[in-house]
């Protein structure tokens, strides 16, 4: 992007336009890191759920 307030990309060569990460703001790296921990915990509840499939049913917690 170009400068703050100008939404117009910045031309780095004749006919090239450069998006660069570096420019994104405090709104944008909070909505990257929010969707990534929903991702995470998303595949971390797949896991779990997977790892019961493979749970012997008939083992139960053995009272002493």
């Amino acid at each position: 992007m170009g400068t703050r307030g100008d939404p117009r990309p910045r031309a780095v060569a004749a006919g090239t336009i450069a998006f660069v990460i570096a420019d994104w703001g405090l709104l944008e790296w909070t909505f990257v890191v929010i969707l990534l921990g929903l991702a995470g915990a998303v595949g971390a509840v797949f896991l779990f759920l997977l790892g019961t499939l493979f749970v012997n049913p008939g083992r139960r917690k053995r009272s002493t």
